[in-house]
């Protein structure tokens, strides 16, 4: 019995790791575009969108670029996160669309943020595809992150 346990533990390992896809990526944003917002500055409550240009590089080495285009949005004090961002990125030879949403929390000034969340497929090869995501959002735009696809 214990043998046969464990090879199904085995067997549910390898088939896991073969199903799943890491990759790393590299973002450059543009400025964001503010909208809204009340208090000092104008910083409760206020969202925005901002637009950039990625490169991925998959475990297996394949490498894509694209663009991305986020909307976020501020949390209320207190909460899990400081803001979340809700992002479409479009591969640039149009073979994929995923959508990404991410929570993520301030650094100390002039150092970013730090973003964890998820990321789902929604045309050409990825479509229904759903993973993990983490990203580093650089204060001048310059952001690195890391994600695995999980089928």
């Amino acid at each position: 019995m214990k043998k046969t346990i464990a090879a199904i533990m085995v067997a549910t390992l390898f088939a896991s790791a073969a199903q799943a896809e890491t990759f790393t990526y590299n973002v450059q944003f543009e400025e964001p575009t503010f909208y809204g917002g009340m208090g000092e500055e104008g910083r409760d409550g206020r969202s925005g969108v901002m637009n950039g240009a990625y490169t991925t590089v998959t475990a297996s080495g394949e490498t894509a670029s694209g663009s991305i285009t986020c909307a976020g949005m501020d949390q209320p004090d207190n909460g899990l996160f400081d803001f979340h961002l809700s992002c479409t990125a479009t591969r640039a030879d149009g073979e994929s669309k995923s959508s990404l949403i991410y929570g993520c929390n301030s650094l100390p000034e002039g150092r970013g943020a730090s973003c964890v969340g998820g990321l789902e497929g929604r045309a050409g090869t990825l479509k229904g595809m759903r993973g993990v995501i983490t990203m580093h959002l650089g204060a001048k735009g310059a952001s690195v992150g890391t994600g695995q696809w999980i089928e």
